[in-house]
């Protein structure tokens, strides 16, 4: 550290009296032994800088709060903490108040300037990053452009605006990180860290004395000249990210020691964006006039400083956001957050807080429910008497499977006829989605990715395997009818699993039969199977014959045409209805009576087994009804 810096140092503790520290007897404190801090605790507390709590206590892990730092700098310098003000200067610290006394000396040596709307932050405590600014500014050091210099690995977690004098103080050897690399900007100032950076700080004074021009720091801009007289009163330095200046120096907030020497007082003013009401789940977006940090936070509260803001967003009752630029459009993401009027509130690099914004309601968005659909119930067959490549089947989103004017097909369903997802009544869309190897659920007015759907199965005779058309699942050989297992639906949002769908597989290898035949009054046939068929069977035709006489070797056998003589009505997926056109039944009615005979029936099951007859279909005309 060089001397122009030492001059500003010793200016400002040769005005405070910083070096006429009251002599007291030895403090014997029974919980420090085994903390790092205990000489220093010991040393400050012997000067009359610290105290304990009481019982032979000092608190060494606990966290150190702003009024208490206020103390602990009001003694470090000699104030005069005899007098005390009638009118009290922050509405939080009444004279009541312990620290009162304390608080208003470092009022009065422009030490504390609070967070520029009448409150101290009382009871608050001392970040890690602000100390560390405190300290840097209270040296006036020149930090601009030291922030490059910073390694720990939660670096991102710095406030912007503490960065440059974080890794100042860094170098300065005032404060460290942790072992495990990070600094933990945020974390609350324990009690023997705020000792030992205390006697740190002391020490740097008594090297400066010495003239030591190491570490190799710039004093702030506009100290050219080493003979400069000092300003009768030392000049505020800004505040922290709590908003409260707590130590004299030179510098503004940003830079740690340059620039103008005038607090930053003025609110920012901010905007909400988004419509109200939002849904819970959607982010609020608003503007700020100030780069900083904006609040949603419920309207019933009246937060007056970050403290109490940020004490709201630990609770889990607000939350909060960076904004990067002024004017810049921010997102406060709602998850979490419970239903009711909400308040944003902006607050700048300095602490300033913002006057609340209009109120924006937060209502619960619709569930996502989930259904195997349609209504009636899904089903998924697997045939392990196919061929492998047979009997595998495909679950897409495309249209290839059944659909509007399509027919049914094993190889390859739509997830759409398997599984439905609803938020209220409105219903998603699917997407495949090849890198996830999931469907993601689409909403269709917003085109926005709600939700993912991914596939499971208990099963060891049943393999899922992801494709880039889509989900395949294969059947094993060793598979029978007698194979239970079942697909999973599983339904994701936000990183967690909303609910699983079960879907059961059944395992079929039987053709379908036909189990009854029926010649009926009005001159058509019914045909009942054993069980249902996916396509009509006149898709594959149906041989049908006609003999009067019933012998189908002679003359008389006439061989019916379905594109001519009769058409094939589903009744049900497994009983149909064939109906004589009118020329055939009035020829019917001049060779009767007589018998039917179908020898070949081109349809197939689910399970893509194909009907089999083992014997011709006989179907007898009774005389009576011709």
């Amino acid at each position: 550290m060089n001397k122009k810096l030492y001059v500003k140092v010793m200016t400002t503790v040769a005005l405070l009296g910083a070096c006429a520290l009251p002599a007291h007897a030895t403090t014997a404190f029974t919980d420090i032994g085994n903390f790092y801090a205990k000489d220093a605790i010991l040393e400050l507390a012997e000067s009359g800088i610290l105290n304990g709590k009481g019982n032979g206590k000092f608190d060494p892990a606990g966290h150190i709060e702003r009024q208490d730092f206020a103390i602990i700098l009001a003694r470090a310098l000699g104030l005069d903490l005899s007098v005390s003000p009638a009118a009290a200067t922050f509405q939080d610290v009444p004279q009541t108040n312990y620290a009162y006394n304390a608080v208003e000396a470092a009022v009065k040596a422009g030490l504390i300037h609070g967070y520029g709307n009448g409150v101290f932050g009382n009871g608050n405590d001392l970040s890690r990053q602000d100390l560390a600014v405190i300290l840097v500014r209270a040296l006036g050091v020149d930090a601009a452009g030291k922030a490059a210099d910073l390694k720990f690995s939660d670096v991102a977690s710095i406030s912007g605006y503490a960065k440059d004098a974080v890794a100042a103080a860094v170098e300065l050897g005032l404060i460290s990180g942790y072992p495990n690399g990070t600094f933990k900007p945020d974390g609350g100032a324990q009690r023997q860290e705020v000792a030992s950076l205390t006697s740190k700080f002391i020490e740097t004074l008594d090297t400066l004395k010495g003239g030591d021009s190491s570490p190799d720091m710039k004093p702030s801009e506009g100290d050219s000249d080493a003979s400069k007289q000092p300003e009768t009163t030392p000049a505020p330095i800004g505040t922290d990210s709590g908003g409260g200046t707590l130590i004299a120096g030179h510098g503004n907030s940003s830079s740690g020691g340059s620039g103008s020497n005038r607090p930053d007082t003025t609110a920012p003013t901010v905007t909400v964006v988004s419509a109200s009401p939002v849904k819970i789940g959607q982010a609020v977006a608003v503007k700020s006039s100030e780069a900083g940090y904006v609040y949603l936070v419920p309207a019933v509260g009246k937060p007056l400083t970050k403290a109490d803001l940020d004490a709201l967003v630990t609770a889990g009752a607000a939350s909060r956001a960076d904004v990067a630029t002024a004017g810049s459009t921010a997102e406060i993401s709602t998850p979490g957050l419970a239903e009711g009027d909400y308040k944003v509130y902006a607050v700048d690099a300095a602490g300033n807080v913002s006057a609340p914004s209009a109120p924006v309601s937060l209502i619960a968005a619709q569930e996502l429910t989930l259904h195997i659909a349609p209504a009636e119930g899904a089903a998924f067959f697997l045939n392990s008497g196919l061929l492998p490549e047979q009997a595998a089947v495909t679950i897409s989103s495309g249209d290839s499977s059944e659909s509007e004017g399509a027919e049914y097909s094993y190889n390859e369903r739509n997830i759409k006829e398997l599984l439905q997802v609803k938020r209220g009544e409105t219903v998603g869309s699917f997407e495949y989605d090849l890198e996830k190897g999931a469907f993601n659920v689409i909403a269709p007015s917003t085109n926005a990715v709600i939700a993912t759907v991914t596939l499971s199965t208990y099963s060891d005779l049943v393999s899922i395997i992801q494709s880039s058309d889509g989900i395949i699942i294969i059947p094993a050989e060793e598979a029978t009818e007698n194979t239970e297992a079942s697909l999973f639906f599983n339904v994701w949002e936000n990183g967690f699993v909303l609910g699983s769908q079960e879907l059961k597989i059944t395992f079929d290898e039987t053709p379908p039969t036909v189990t009854g035949s029926t010649y009926n009054e009005d001159g058509t046939i019914t045909l009942t199977f054993s069980e249902d068929l996916s396509v009509t069977p006149d898709l594959g035709g149906i041989t049908l014959d006609y003999s009067a006489s019933g012998d189908f070797t002679n003359e008389d056998t006439k061989h019916l045409n379905s594109s001519g003589d009769y058409t094939v009505t589903m009744l049900s997926r497994h009983e149909f209805k064939i109906e004589l056109n009118p020329s055939t039944a009035a020829y019917l009615k001049l060779h009767s009576p007589g018998r039917f005979r179908i020898v070949a029936i081109g349809g197939w099951d689910f399970a893509r087994n194909p009907v089999k007859l083992s014997e011709p279909v006989f179907i007898d005309i009774p005389g009576e009804f011709l």
